[in-house]
């Protein structure tokens, strides 16, 4: 029986010359045999297609998922059972999940309950899913990015939101940002990680992944890549995202935000600028930002300009929220404040901004810069009054202070 190849014995099943329980019989017995992966699988894709929930091969797959030699046979017979035995699947899956050696197994069983499951009653799909969840929490905690892409495909977009709440208890955002940041190029991927787990997060969550040393660098780096984007869709699409979630910023948060900029990480800086989270700031949170020297706003502001690795924050789209903060301080604090920043200011950098403060001042409503000031208000007034001021105490470009 062993030298039978299915694709004969499958043959005269068609020709009627054999019944069903003659041809899983036939088959059953080639896989127990047969040292051939490719004919195990071949069995198995023929009892995929013509065994249904016959209860009789019940113990026969069961005895092949849970030993067989090769894992894609394995996973295999795990599938049918999940399809056509799912309640007695549930212990089965359970214990190859949690016995197996086999990282490589486990999460390619984990593709088959993701393409298989969602389709079950409730309460069979939420068991499948719970075992799923365990395992899905520990590749973004581990930052184990090629399981995830073993994993990924089309079931992930057929879930609901609901399904991915358990993401919420995170405790390792790295691994998260490892996975987009390898993904970028695939706007499927990044698509489904904006709408699908961006949004399982609030400002809680943002705010305590921020205090890891090293979130706001790996986030800055998926920023400044998306900025590069042409058009920049994706980058204005995030910044959007952090921009609304900052607008709730309790005191007792912006308290915590104070914390992490003691630790002086630059990036931390550069991110909330960009987010634009200081506008939200009570006055005085804002206060304690630019006056106490454990914060050295003036100073870090001109070090994150200089600076090669955040070559783009002299680009358009940082210079906007630089405005705004800046606009903050001309109004609600002594101006000097705005000359001791300015002052720390290279003269390069100060010829940047005030061109692009002169742009913006002249811009019309219908001018390109709207798509990129669209997230702020009021911009060409108080960019007028911004440039009028600056220009009255700097020697730079005179010419365009003549023109205003």
């Amino acid at each position: 029986m062993g030298k039978q190849k299915p694709s004969k014995i499958y043959k005269l099943y068609k020709q009627k010359k054999i019944n069903q329980i003659r041809l899983i019989e036939d088959l059953l017995t080639i896989c127990e045999h047969s040292d051939l992966k490719s004919a195990k699988l071949e069995c198995l894709e023929i009892i995929d297609l013509e065994g249904g929930r016959v209860e009789s091969i019940f113990k026969s797959l069961e005895e092949i998922a849970l030993s067989d030699t090769d894992k894609d046979v394995r996973i295999k017979a795990t599938e049918y059972i999940i399809k056509n035995f799912p309640e007695k699947g549930l212990s089965l899956v359970k214990y190859l999940i949690e016995q197996s050696i086999s990282l490589e197994f486990v999460i390619k069983l984990c593709k088959v309950i993701g393409e298989t499951t969602f389709t079950l009653k409730k309460e069979l799909s939420n068991d499948y899913s719970n075992y799923l969840k365990q395992v899905l929490l520990k590749i973004f905690e581990l930052e184990d990015t090629s399981s995830f892409d073993v994993l990924w495909g089309d079931w992930f977009r057929n879930t609901s939101l609901n399904f991915w709440q358990f993401m919420s208890k995170l405790e390792n955002p790295i691994g998260f940002l490892e996975i987009l940041e390898s993904n970028l190029d695939n706007e499927e991927i990044f698509s489904w990680f904006y709408n699908y787990l961006f949004t399982q997060f609030n400002i809680t969550h943002w705010i305590f992944f921020l205090s890891n040393p090293k979130f706001s660098g790996h986030l800055f780096n998926i920023i400044k890549y998306l900025e590069e984007d042409n058009p920049p869709q994706r980058f204005f699409q995030m910044i959007e995202f952090f921009m609304n979630i900052g607008k709730v910023l309790t005191n007792d948060q912006q308290d915590r935000i104070l914390e992490i900029l003691r630790k002086n990480n630059l990036f931390d800086l550069a991110i909330l600028l960009v987010f634009n989270w200081f506008e939200h700031f009570e006055k005085e949170k804002l206060r304690d930002l630019i006056k106490d020297p454990n914060y050295n706003l003036n100073v870090k502001l001109s070090e994150i300009i200089k600076r090669s690795r955040f070559g783009f924050l002299t680009h358009d789209n940082f210079i906007y929220s630089l405005i705004r903060i800046l606009y903050r301080i001309y109004e609600e604090f002594d101006k000097i404040y705005l000359n001791q920043i300015f002052d720390h200011f290279d003269l390069e950098f100060r010829e940047i901004f005030l061109s692009k403060l002169f742009e913006i001042a002249n811009s019309s409503e219908n001018d390109h810069l709207s798509l990129k000031m669209r997230y702020h208000k009021n911009y060409r007034i108080l960019t007028y009054k911004l440039l009028k001021y600056l220009l009255e105490h700097y020697d730079l470009k005179k010419n365009l202070y003549n023109q205003l």
